[in-house]
Parts: C-alpha cells; structure tokens; sequence
C-alpha cells in the first residue's frame, strides 16, 4: 500500500488573549495558503527507511506515534517536498501531522487529528496549523481555559479564493524554534485587558465580518490594525512590530490592502484584490528586496491535507 499526504503552510494573522483574563489564554487567527506545501509518501511494502528532507525529524514522529499505539510501523517513509523551517509557515506542525495521517492510514489504524496532536506535542501555544490541517480555510483559535490543553474550539469560514497573498521572506533568516519560542512567553508580561478587548473586539466586531461579506478593503484594514497590536506586544522581543518592515512597508506601497507578519517571522505577507495586483506587487517587491529574498503569489486553501491510497 502506497499513502500519500499533501499539507499546506498557513499564514498567522495573530495571538489573541495574551493576559489569560477570564481565565482563559491562547486564541490565534490563520489561513491555509496553497503554497508552499508539503508531500510525503508511506510505502508499505518498501524497504524500513526515511527518505528525503527532514528525515530526522520523520524518525521523531515514527517513533512517538509506534509508541502511543503500541505497534511497529514496518515500510518506507519519503518526504518528497517540503515547507521552509522556522520561517513562519507552521512547517513543523504540517509534517507531524502529515507523516503520522499517512502512517496511521497505511497501519490501518483509526485516527482523529487532535488525538495525533495530543500525541506528538502540536499546539502547546497555538493550535491554529493544527484545524488549518484538518479543514482549511480561515480559523479562529478561541481561547481555551489556562489550566487545559488541547486543542479547544475553533470558528472555520471559507477564504476567497480570488483574493491573492503576496508572500516575501529572506534566505538567510529564521523564525524562532520552538524551544525559544518557550522561553520568549516565559519573559513576557501579561498583555494589558484594554488591548486584549481591542484585539477580540476587532475579530469579532470587523474581521469575521468583512470576510463574509467579501468586503477586501474592510478585511485588509482590519487585519492591519490587528498586526500591528499584537506586534506591539511582542517588539521587545523580536526588535519591533515587524521584523522585516521594510519588506512590510514595499508590500503596502504596492498597493496592499492588509499586510502582516506570519508567526515569528521573518514571512511577511500582503493581501491583494487579485492576480494581476499580485503579480505586479511581486515584481515590484523583488526588484527592492534583492535576490536574496522568496517573493511569491498565492492563494488560500479551502480544505484540508489531501490523503491519496493506492495499492
């Protein structure tokens, strides 16, 4: 049996609930983006081997998932391509969870992706790449209890496809690791209530409802204005409300209705009406930032990992 997973990189448009008032913490807000993306392969009649990039941490997950379900994965393991690390992708949590599905279905063993979350450690802080996985689309995270983990609940609507992400990040730069990431919460005071409201207010009052009215320019000013209070909150330690703002500052002179930092960075990205915006947005953007620089056109994704089985 040969399985074969596909996943998707997501673009974070921000942490909310930051000072657990109510009780509560970690609400997060993503979108599933078609590129990059990731694929790999289980062949269950191929040599016990791990192929291809990121075959370490293939291993991790073989051996985590083997140990919960006490039993032992017998074929080989390729991952064709790959989402670029600690750039802001989610690209960890999309190959866990792409490598244990295929697993789990080439063992013909029942699965239900939070449970494999659960398992393998996803979604400590953020559980937004994890719904993306399972369902695509736009989702809000909203906050669970602080004494619970899981992955809690989540509100999903469809992204329009004809609205177009120009994404731009550097070759040389990389987001935080998730034991940095750790350590970063531990120093950071609780985020102010008046802000806290402000942010959630903005989700609820214009974000959610600009995309179901397709309102760009309304969605585009929202999302700008949520990236740049939840980057205040988090300039003492990453060196500003951006990282790259400069990249940040080319995307909204090429016309960006929105624009926002993915994660950790060093993604950045912009929101454009359509193809032909993006396009000339990414020549623009290019020609400034230099070769050095990924700069790239996508669009969002309205479904989850795609899982193929062939005999």
């Amino acid at each position: 049996m040969i399985v074969e997973v596909e996943a998707y990189a997501r673009l974070h448009m921000g942490l909310f609930e930051l000072g657990q008032h109510f009780g509560r913490r970690w609400g997060g807000v993503g979108v599933s983006i078609k590129q990059p993306s990731l694929r790999v392969t289980v062949n269950t009649e191929s040599s016990e081997q791990v192929e291809g990039i990121d075959s370490e941490e293939a291993e991790n997950v073989v051996t985590l998932l083997c140990r919960s379900l006490g039993k032992k994965f017998k074929g080989g393991i390729k991952v064709q391509s790959g989402i670029p690390v600690h750039r802001g992708f989610g690209s960890r949590t999309q190959l866990r969870l792409a490598l244990a599905t295929a697993i789990c279905k080439a063992m013909d063993v029942e699965f239900q992706v939070h449970r494999i979350a659960e398992v393998l450690g996803i979604g400590e802080v953020s559980s937004v790449g994890t719904h993306l996985f399972a369902n695509g689309g736009l989702v809000v995270q909203l906050p669970r209890q602080a004494n619970r983990t899981g992955l809690g609940s989540f509100i999903r609507l469809e992204f329009p496809e004809d609205w177009w992400f120009v994404v731009a990040y550097p070759g040389d730069v990389m987001g935080l690791d998730e034991q940095q990431e750790r350590r970063l919460f531990a120093t950071l005071p609780p985020q102010e209530p008046l802000t806290c409201m402000e942010i959630s207010h903005l989700i609820l009052g214009c974000l959610l409802p600009t995309l179901l009215e397709r309102d760009l320019t309304g969605f585009g000013e929202c999302l700008s204005i949520l990236q740049r209070l939840v980057g205040q909150y988090f300039a003492s330690v990453q060196g500003g409300v951006f990282r790259m703002a400069e990249a940040v500052q080319l995307l909204r002179m090429a016309g960006a209705k929105g624009v926002g930092q993915s994660s950790w960075g060093p993604a950045v990205y912009g929101l454009f009406g359509d193809r032909l915006e993006a396009e000339n947005a990414v020549f623009e953007v290019r020609k400034h930032l230099g070769d050095n620089w990924n700069v790239y056109a996508t669009t969002a994704v309205n479904h989850g990992a795609r899982v193929s089985v062939r005999p």
